[in-house]
């Protein structure tokens, strides 16, 4: 019986159920959303973007692998956020009001910087 339960906890470590992927890709959204209102915030102080989120003082990271999420600059005003998605949003029951679609994997999505 304790083997039983030692190999599920194990198994559930490894693969985590479908709600505690949700729940980090829904993490990871709220975060890329975060990030986005600082960079642009950074943006409407300095007239440029960061050359990294360390610059710009954002210390956010992938609530799974603790990694920081990527960021590239693109050019002088528009920036690139990737994050790696356990979860697909490409279905129609996600199609209306969703931040950002995406399939699982890692994703990347093009954001404009603008001044408020």
């Amino acid at each position: 019986m304790a083997f039983a339960l030692a190999v599920g906890m194990a198994y559930r470590a490894v693969f985590p159920s479908k709600a505690v992927s949700g729940q980090m890709d829904a993490k990871r959204i709220s975060d890329l959303t975060a990030i986005s209102y600082q960079v642009n915030g950074y943006f409407a102080q300095h007239s440029r973007l960061p050359a990294s989120l360390e610059e710009a003082s954002i210390a956010r990271r992938d609530p799974h692998t603790k990694e920081p999420y990527g960021y590239h600059v693109r050019d002088p005003r528009a920036y690139e956020l990737c994050a790696n998605f356990d979860r697909s949003t490409m279905s129609p029951q996600f199609a209306a009001g969703h931040f950002w679609m995406h399939p699982s994997g890692t994703q990347c999505v093009t954001v404009s910087a603008y001044k408020r």
